[in-house]
């Protein structure tokens, strides 16, 4: 099996990234007037961390 080294920074980097997308899908608060704590905000902020995990791991891969 062929492992893929990664620097540590860059590792706790992807880690906060899905940390603050999971306090975010916490926070929401469907009776809230506050757009950072609705449905749709938490949504979009999740796919768009998720989106951005993958592409930095596809390119961890395809740098090894």
């Amino acid at each position: 099996m062929k492992t893929i080294e990664v620097s540590e920074s860059l590792f706790d980097c992807i880690i906060e990234s899905l940390e603050n997308s999971i306090h975010v899908c916490y926070e929401v608060d469907s009776t809230s007037d506050n757009s950072e704590r609705s449905y749709p905000y938490a949504t979009g902020y999740s796919r768009e961390c998720m989106k951005h995990v993958v592409e930095t791991m596809k390119r961890i891969k395809a740098e090894q």
